[in-house]
């Protein structure tokens, strides 16, 4: 019932612990979120809940899973299943909603796959009117801000650096 007046909200499918992360941040923040989770027994969801977030459980790819969370009136849509297909079945499903907001609404797509990042970036998927796709790397991101925070040498100077351990981060840090 709470969530038929949902407007201007957040809302995270996959809830996994990139997801719970990121939805427990923007409840933290003060935005309106509603999470989506196909697993059933996915921690996240207890722990949303407990936080007073609404979390719907089903395929955050259906249709009708997607109107349940009104995403059609939604400000933003945030993919983070632990699968990048599910990420992107999210991302193809979204559009063909009815849109009722005002303004697109901006879908960021995260997937573990850097070199999908890039392809899909470099296509037309992303510029379409009533959703704006963002495809990212959780990891690409926080190396960059890792490395803004913490910059390797002044200006002008020459930096070493040894990065041990090449998992995504890692690579994110080295690339």
């Amino acid at each position: 019932v709470r969530l038929r007046r949902r407007r201007g909200h957040v809302v995270v499918c996959g809830l996994g612990a990139a997801g719970t992360r990121i939805a427990a941040a923007l409840t933290e923040a003060g935005h309106d979120v509603v999470g989506v989770e196909a697993d059933p027994s996915s921690p996240g969801i207890g722990s949303l809940r407990d936080r007073g977030v609404d979390v719907l459980v089903g395929d955050p790819a259906d249709d009708a899973v997607l109107r349940t969370a009104r995403v059609g009136h939604a400000a933003r849509l945030i993919a983070a299943s632990t699968s990048d297909a599910a990420n992107v079945a999210v991302a193809t499903a979204a559009p063909s909603l009815p849109r009722r907001a005002r303004g697109a609404l901006r879908c960021t797509v995260d997937l573990a796959d850097a070199g999908l990042v890039a392809l899909l970036r470099g296509s037309d998927l992303g510029g379409t009117q009533p959703v704006r796709l963002d495809f990212s790397n959780i990891h690409a991101r926080a190396a960059r801000a890792l490395l803004a925070e913490h910059p390797l040498a002044p200006a002008g100077t020459v930096a070493h650096l040894y990065v041990l351990g090449l998992g995504q981060l890692g690579r994110g840090v080295v690339l």
